[in-house]
């Protein structure tokens, strides 16, 4: 039972690491592109970096869903580590 419990809490503090983790790191990426968008960076330049903020922030949005995901998976596992030990009795 205590590795069910065990398991249960660091799955618990994975969801709240990767939370703070993704808001962390938009909070960098948005101080450093406010930053470098104030530059003049030629056309290249310019659509590179246009380029970058459109992919970074897509992948900012597919992210989003990844505590619910994590969670969602915890429940699952908790319930299957609670039939097996259910069952093992």
């Amino acid at each position: 039972m205590s590795e069910t419990v065990g398991m249960v809490v660091g799955v618990v503090l994975a969801l709240i690491v990767v939370s703070f983790i993704l808001g962390i790191g938009m909070f960098i990426y948005y101080q450093a592109y406010s930053t470098i968008s104030s530059l003049n960076l030629g056309a290249t330049g310019n659509t590179t970096r246009t380029t970058i903020d459109t992919n970074v922030w897509n992948a900012f949005q597919v992210l989003t869903p990844l505590p619910i995901i994590l969670g969602a998976s915890a429940v699952i596992t908790a319930l299957l580590a609670g039939f097996l030990w259910i069952r093992s009795r």
